[in-house]
């Protein structure tokens, strides 16, 4: 089980394998801010009838306010309270963004991002080539950091 920021449920959408997070995770979190983000903002595109339909998708209110609060402004409401539920629930956080995953490591959540989990999905043998998914995940306009896609077919790349 995984927390999500609304980035990596979008890029996997704009590709066709959302159906990776569940195979490595079961089940993916998100907070009612992604949710909102995905399904009521993104209406009509990639990732919003999957996320608001999938089971394996649960969508969770994250009950501390103040703690949403105290995150920096400068992150996204979805951002924010992903990195509160994640925290609260001490499970990895699932999240692209810089500065989110700089806030998230510094109160001590442990973050993962989008090519890391295409890493691990070719190590499980869920996909042969991390680098072509992710290569297709930035020809639809999703930022990935392209210094280290040359790693990513390596076997030990963490």
């Amino acid at each position: 089980m995984i927390v999500a920021d609304s980035g990596p449920l979008i890029a996997f959408s704009r590709v066709g394998r959302l159906d990776i997070l569940e195979d490595l995770f079961d089940r993916v979190l998100i907070p009612d801010a992604v949710f909102h983000e995905v399904v009521v903002e993104g209406k009509g595109r990639p990732g919003a009838q999957d996320v608001a339909t999938s089971v394996w998708i649960e969508r969770r209110t994250v009950e501390d306010c103040t703690a949403v609060e105290q995150i920096s402004g400068a992150l996204h409401a979805g951002e924010r309270e992903a990195i509160s539920l994640a925290q609260a629930l001490g499970l990895t956080l699932l999240i692209d963004e810089r500065r989110g995953r700089r806030h998230a490591e510094s109160i001590g959540v442990q973050v993962i991002g989008s090519l890391r989990v295409l890493v691990e999905a070719r190590g499980q043998g869920i996909i042969d080539d991390a680098r072509v998914l992710a290569e297709a995940m930035i020809e639809s306009g999703y930022w990935l950091d392209r210094n280290l896609l040359s790693s990513l077919n390596r076997p030990n790349h963490a």
